[in-house]
């Protein structure tokens, strides 16, 4: 168990360190630049989002998947996959230069790039458990980026300073993972096999932007940047289920129903005192670093908010065991849709609240937990 609980914690440690490094970066840029300055930036770094999102298609849970049911043919299909996606850069890289000027298309199009060739080891990184390689790497990233950010004088010298801190990783990576290239072959179309894992993520970041322009609509600005802060540490704790069991879905596909019900509840024993402690970290940070003060009320709706993935996960897993990522993909859509109504009833009666806003999102999580629920129980009607 301390073993489980140290891979678990350089995986933490490994995939929060990007997010702390945006954080630093941003304070920097606006300190010695202007917030404007930072504005132009993450424009780019939306649009850089977007497009991996796209790229990835379904890169680390498709194989994650794969490994578990057919271990025997995973190199292929991993260096095969990795070059297959890359025909998706094509389009990508023509909507680049159709909305941007030529010097930050290929701005663009260096950084997402870089990040796809990053994000397509996540999944080696996670079944060989080379967290502590990567860490090390993020760190030296990070420091690099840090350390050139105060010799930069204009807009396209600090975007040159993220591109030498992506492409940096990439060396490395490709250092590391040299080996895991080799055995490229076009017999089998990875694309057409990852198509519903593709459709899952790029409906789980509409589900992550979908209540930020809700907020946007309903919120002043005051208010908005406000709930923008609370919900990055929202996210983070609750992305705490999979730094918790990424290391280990592989073996859950694995073993039998005993293992896995054991497996779930430790998870769920492991997230609630651990979402809970961070939440009540999050309150005093909150106030005061940010001098944001949340009433005691929203409490229970951001430890629901925070708590529902530890719940639900197993039945997402046992889903994606099945092979019937399109049941949940229909979940996703369902509380894409679910989200977009509780966002049109609150519009209705006027301007909203963060307070409010926090309950919706609260809400909302509870109803993709019944949801996954519903979908496992029907799912596995069928299969007896």
């Amino acid at each position: 168990m301390a073993k489980k609980l140290f891979v678990s914690a350089m995986n933490g440690a490994w995939q929060l360190i990007p997010a702390v490094a945006n954080m630093v970066v941003a304070a920097i840029v606006v300190r010695l630049f202007s917030a404007e300055t930072w504005g132009a930036v993450v424009e780019l770094l939306v649009w850089q989002q977007l497009a991996n999102g796209i790229l990835n298609w379904g890169n680390k849970e498709f194989l994650q998947r794969h490994f578990a049911l057919t271990p025997a043919t995973y190199s292929q299909a991993f260096a095969s996959f990795f070059v297959q996606r890359l025909v998706l850069l094509l389009p990508i890289a023509v909507l680049a230069f159709m909305h941007f000027d030529q010097t930050m298309a290929m701005v663009l199009i260096a950084m997402v790039l870089g990040r796809y060739i990053v994000q397509s080891f996540y999944v080696n990184v996670t079944l060989q458990h080379r967290f502590g390689a990567m860490l090390a790497i993020e760190i030296l990233g990070v420091i690099v980026q840090v350390s050139a950010l105060f010799f930069t004088q204009n807009l396209i010298q600090i975007l040159f300073v993220i591109i030498i801190g992506i492409w940096l990783k990439v060396i490395l990576n490709l250092f590391i993972f040299r080996l895991d290239l080799r055995q490229v072959t076009f017999s089998e179309n990875y694309l057409k096999g990852a198509f519903f894992f593709a459709m899952l993520g790029i409906s789980g970041m509409l589900l992550s932007k979908l209540d930020l322009v809700g907020a946007s609509q309903l919120l002043s600005n005051q208010a908005l940047g406000h709930y923008q802060i609370i919900m990055m540490f929202l996210l983070n704790l609750q992305a705490g289920a999979m730094f918790v069991s990424g290391p280990f879905i592989h073996h859950f596909y694995r073993s039998n129903i005993k293992t896995q019900n054991s497996s779930s509840k430790a998870l769920i024993l492991v997230g609630l005192p651990l979402v809970l402690v961070g939440l009540i970290a999050v309150q005093f940070i909150l106030k005061l670093v940010y001098n944001i003060r949340l009433n005691i009320s929203v409490f229970i709706p951001q430890l629901l908010f925070c708590i529902m993935p530890y719940v639900y996960l197993k039945w997402i897993l046992k889903l994606n065991q099945d092979r019937k990522e399109w049941i949940i993909l229909m979940v996703n859509v369902a509380g894409i849709i679910a989200l977009f109504a509780f966002f049109m009833m609150l519009s209705f009666f006027g301007k909203g609240s963060v307070n409010q806003i926090l309950w919706i999102m609260a809400a909302h999580q509870c109803l993709m937990a019944l949801g996954y629920l519903v979908a496992h129980k029907i799912n596995k009607t069928k299969g007896k």
